[in-house]
């Protein structure tokens, strides 16, 4: 994302014949940027990050920015991915903070990839007992809430965002 923003700062520069840029207005602008499911916290009871992580790069920022803003456990991933994406890889990154994952399916793609098939490559990262499946994105979300709060009720503590 700071990449984007340099680049888009760059581009006002140039669209205005290479003029220095107010810094006051580069802040204040990048400041309203939204970036809907990029770390997006959607719940906090328990808490939910929604993320978009779709290669190992940015499963990397992703897992770095999850540890460096928040503080819960378990972590609990939902996963679908497209069947072009380094899905080892980017599930390999994810295992080093998610306890267990939900894996399901784009359903709006045809290059989706199956649940079955991501589930098979989760299970040589994780345990099997950590993967789960679902069919729906709604389903694993649900899934999702369940195991977090059921996890978190038998480790007799509360999950908190920094």
């Amino acid at each position: 994302m700071a990449r984007n923003a340099a680049l888009a700062t760059a581009a006002v520069s140039a669209l205005l014949g290479a003029q220095p840029l107010n810094p006051e207005i580069v802040v204040e602008g990048l400041g309203a940027v939204e970036a809907p499911a990029r770390l997006e916290l959607v719940r906090t009871s328990p808490p939910i990050v929604v993320d978009t992580a779709h290669n190992p790069q940015a499963a990397r920022v992703t897992i770095d920015a999850i540890t460096e803003s928040y503080d819960f456990e378990p972590v609990i991933g939902v996963v679908a991915m497209m069947q072009d994406k380094n899905a080892e890889q980017v599930l390999e990154i994810f295992a080093e903070k998610m306890d267990q994952i939900v894996i399901t399916k784009v359903s709006s793609s045809p290059r989706a990839r199956s649940v079955d098939e991501l589930a098979a490559i989760a299970e040589t990262v994780w345990a099997t007992h950590q993967v789960h499946r679902a069919a729906t994105m709604a389903e694993a979300l649900d899934l999702a809430v369940m195991l977090a709060d059921t996890s978190t009720a038998q480790a007799g503590w509360s999950s908190r965002v920094r």
